[in-house]
């Protein structure tokens, strides 16, 4: 995007000759994304904190390896990525999780685990469920 570190990141990656591996988008629409992603190799999630990443599902779903920090959010909606899941603030660590994203292909077994649990937390009738057993919680400890 265009935030507030974009200078500094594009100088960065020119400093370090890596124009030929890193493109800075921007904005870009819903099609846009769905490109990109389908000519990715591996997704990553640096966040410190999150709920449910949308962009983190949207990679899930496509099929890529997920490099993501080491936060409960990431853990429970990916959790056979285990492997590339990194050390929050700690760049060396997430280096090495990409480099070994990158060197791996995509395990389908990883890819079925991941898919499979994000169906059972996603889907309406899940969610339902999950609201349906919080709200009988809450309604039984106020008796």
């Amino acid at each position: 995007g265009d935030g507030s570190q974009a200078t500094y990141l594009k100088n960065l990656v020119r400093e370090l000759e890596m124009d030929d591996c890193i493109t800075f988008t921007g904005r870009v629409t819903s099609d846009e994304i769905r490109q990109l992603l389908a000519e990715s190799k591996v997704f990553v999630s640096p966040a410190l904190a999150d709920g449910t990443s949308p962009a983190l599902l949207e990679a899930l779903a496509t099929g890529l390896n997920i490099v993501a920090s080491d936060i409960e959010a990431n853990r429970t909606v990916a959790p056979a990525s285990s492997n590339y899941f990194f050390k929050t603030q700690d760049p060396t660590d997430l280096a090495r999780k990409v480099i070994l994203a990158l060197s791996h292909t995509t395990d389908r077994k990883i890819l079925a685990i991941n898919r499979t649990v994000l169906k059972r937390q996603i889907a309406q009738s899940a969610v339902a469920s999950k609201f349906i057993r919080i709200y009988r919680k809450i309604a039984n400890t106020d008796q």
